[in-house]
């Protein structure tokens, strides 16, 4: 008796038992047909066989194994075949189906505002893009499109009391790969319970949460909400994921990572007069904080350099600065703090025409419009002395 089967990490193993005390032998074929017979012979080694990757297309394999019995008085050897096992190689490469996490079921009262979030990666730098659906059966298959809910996270309010179902399908397309560019995997259907109960859920009677874009390592302006409650707690998120520690009305976002990331807070009511649950949320509409790109700060290769000069004798201060991004170099040029006029080249012809002493350095400016963050930044060069004395 035997059985063949391909294993996980592509071998193929065949399992042959015997009762006669003989010995079993092995050897393997490969056939361009699905036929156990005229192939060709590749292995001899035993009842494992790992079936070379290295050429696409689609052949079979079968293996013919003999017992030899010398113990016997009749033919001392017997064999069989096996079906032929078919395996195709297909060399080129497709896109990676997203990881998904979430979304979530919940249970809200009429009038709470949902946001069901998904957390979607993948392994291919490919493009993600999000469709969000609404079924009336727990199934992840027969829904309808929600117009416009094309992002990581939806969001709605509660109208009217009773259970609906909602996925989301994320699919990654990866225009690189020279296989199946295109690849999705839908989410697990979750329930939106809504329930008729008293209206205890928290108002937001004041805001200020606005989408706005910041210069990276700018100042960004605090968040904050204003709500009413018996006994409110807030909890804000970002990306749909809690913010350890941001359980005050207000949060002020971070603008060190460049990129779009979108917050709002939850806020909770507890009560403990009624019957039934005793609290209630409340989330505040979401809104999307865009870290820009700043202009280059501008690096100084050759500081200006100061000395004693002689009266009416050529002297000059330069300074030599460079940028790697498009922006446009400037100059000013200062003499004891203040902006010398016209002094906005590389070069500073110095005065020499009388006896002083001064301070000088020059602010050099990168100017760059077509970042989305600071487009000015600016680098100041190490500040020199200069004397002008009388020569003999």
């Amino acid at each position: 008796m035997y059985t063949t089967n391909s294993a996980p990490d592509n071998n193929l193993t065949v399992i042959a038992e015997i009762s006669d005390g003989g010995v079993l032998s092995y050897q393997w074929y490969r056939s361009d047909t699905d036929s156990n017979t005229g192939g060709v012979l590749v292995s001899t080694d035993g009842p494992f066989f790992t079936p070379p990757t290295d050429t696409e297309g689609t052949v079979y394999y079968y293996v013919v194994i003999t017992n030899t019995n010398s113990a016997v008085n009749g033919a001392k050897t017997t064999t069989v075949r096996s079906n032929p096992a078919k395996i195709v190689v297909n060399n080129k490469v497709n896109a990676k189906v997203p990881d998904l996490v979430g979304p979530q079921d919940g249970t809200y009262i009429v009038g709470d505002l949902v946001v069901l979030t998904v957390a979607a990666t993948v392994e291919d730098n490919g493009v993600l893009t999000y469709q969000w659906y609404r079924s009336a059966t727990k199934t992840n298959s027969d829904g309808t499109a929600i117009p416009g809910a094309t992002f990581p996270f939806y969001q709605f309010a509660t109208t009217a009391t009773g259970e609906w179902y909602y996925y989301v399908v994320v699919t990654n397309t990866n225009s690189a790969v020279d296989g199946e560019k295109v690849a999705s995997v839908t989410s697990s259907a979750v329930s939106v319970t809504v329930k008729d109960v008293e209206d205890k859920a928290p108002k937001i009677t004041a805001s200020q949460l606005d989408s706005k874009t910041y210069p990276q390592y700018g100042d960004a302006d605090t968040l904050r909400v204003t709500a009413t409650g018996d006994s409110l707690t807030y909890q804000w998120y970002k990306n749909g994921a809690e913010i350890p520690g941001a359980t005050s009305n207000s949060y002020t976002p971070p603008t060190t990572d460049i990129g779009t990331t979108y917050y709002y807070v939850e806020i909770t009511n507890t009560y403990n007069t009624v019957l039934g649950p005793k609290t209630a949320k409340t989330v505040s509409r979401t809104i999307a904080i865009t870290v820009g790109v700043n202009a280059q700060t501008p690096t100084i290769t050759t500081q200006p350099q100061g000395g004693t000069f002689p009266k009416n004798a050529l002297a000059s201060l330069t300074v030599a600065a460079s940028i790697s991004d498009d922006g446009d170099l400037s100059y000013q040029w200062y003499k004891n703090g203040v902006a010398i006029p016209g002094a906005i080249s590389k070069t500073y012809e110095l005065p020499v025409d009388e006896l002083y002493e001064a301070d000088y350095y020059v602010v050099v400016t990168n100017t760059n419009s077509g970042v989305n963050g600071n487009q000015v930044v600016t680098k100041t060069s190490q500040t020199v002395k200069v004397i002008v004395a009388q020569s003999y």
